[in-house]
Parts: structure tokens; sequence; C-alpha cells
């Protein structure tokens, strides 16, 4: 053991008198995690998401899902070392609009030898599809059994006529009502959620989303406060 310290004491003190460098060890190669980037966050539904992960020791295997598909790609050499890519692989996004995440992993055989964990994960939000939100909203009493959420759908601001795709509501993570926007007027909409549904007394969260479709999807949060005994 003192033999090996003395040979890298010796070898330190060569370097400092000549100038001469020697080659860095295997922990040193790579001086950055691994990290993942998409070329667009925002899709259509089913269409392919172009990504890539930098900084991986060559020759190891990077595991990427994205809903329910799953890849599985080998680094390559970049330039010179134990740097390596996994470059420009694609991934089909999920075929229902909604908001996703991209999530990418070095496989747990990869020697860590290049100054990260190999089970370093990563991230990147995809949206699939537009986002429908519900404006102007509230909600009202009706009757002594019922509550009414109201609103407008609209699509970047404009009031938007969603057809034949359900706005649904859900409390306490349960679907308890659904309906359409209205024919008449475009965008708006009105969803009558039975009050065996709410809190007699406080507060009900009740959430807006939409049926399953690769065009839209809506996530919003209303807070109904019943105060029946107050």
């Amino acid at each position: 053991m003192l033999k090996n310290t003395k040979a890298v004491g010796v070898a330190s003190a060569i370097a400092l008198l000549t100038g001469v460098a020697f080659a860095p060890s295997a922990t040193a190669a790579v001086n950055n995690y691994p990290e993942v980037s998409v070329s667009s966050a925002a899709v259509d539904a089913g269409v392919g998401v172009e990504y890539t992960v930098d900084y991986v020791r060559k020759g190891c295997k990077v595991i990427t899902t994205l809903g329910s598909v799953t890849r599985t790609e080998k680094a390559t050499t970049v330039g010179s070392g134990l740097s390596g890519v996994v470059s420009n692989k694609i991934i089909p996004a999920p075929s229902k609009a909604g908001e996703y995440v991209l999530r990418s992993r070095v496989a747990n055989d990869c020697a860590a030898d290049a100054g990260y964990s190999n089970k370093f994960n990563m991230t990147a939000d995809i949206t699939v599809g537009d986002e429908i939100v519900a404006d102007q909203e509230d909600w009202e009493t009706t009757g002594a059994r019922a509550v009414r959420i109201y609103g407008d759908a609209e699509l970047a601001t404009v009031a938007h006529d969603l057809g034949t795709i359900k706005i649904q509501a859900y409390a306490k993570g349960k679907m308890v009502a659904s309906t359409y926007t209205d024919s008449q007027t475009t965008g708006a909409f009105s969803i009558v959620v039975d009050s065996k549904y709410l809190n007699k007394n406080g507060i009900t969260k009740v959430y807006l989303k939409l049926s399953s479709n690769k065009f839209y999807w809506m996530d919003q949060m209303f807070v109904v406060d019943r105060r029946v005994n107050g």
C-alpha cells in the first residue's frame, strides 16, 4: 500500500517539475451529469418525439419511456474518451391529448466510472394536443340537492365549441357528472353535480376534465363551498 502511495506521489512530483499532465482517471473523464432534451415539447397525438441524451458513458444503454412506450438505445462515442450520447432518437407520443413526462435513465449495468450515478433519472415535460381552459367560471346552488358549475370553454383565450367531446366533473376521485358545450352559445357549458357527491358543509374540490380524445385536454379545479347548516 505504501509502495503505491509513493508511486502516486512521484508521478505528481514529475508532473509539477516537467509540466507534463498524465491522462485523467476514468472517473474524471466526464464532468457532466447525463441530461435529456427534446426537439419539441408540444406535439400532436401519435407524432414522434425526438430526444437526445448527452453525457452518457459510451456503450451504456439509455432507457426512455413516454406513456406506455419504452425505447432502449446505446450511447455512441462523441469525440474521444468515455463521453457518449444517445442522439436524435424517436419515441411516439401518446394517442390521447394531455400532459405527460418523458423519462430517461442510464441502465443499472452501466459502469459507474464516468463521474455520475448510473441511476440518474432525467425528465422532460411533453404536452399532447391543445389545452382547453374553463374561463369566467363559477358555481351556484340548484335546488336543495345539487350545484351547477358553469363557464366558457376557451382555446387560447377564444371561446371554443368542443362538439361531441364531453366535459366531465370529478369529485373525490370519481366522475360525478358530464356535459357538452352549448350548441347555441359557443363554448358555454353547465354541469349539475348532485349534492351526494359534495361535502354537506365546507369545501369540495371538483375537477373538470375532458373525455379521452386526441385533440384537447382540460385539468381545472373548482372549489365548491357549501354551508348547509350555516
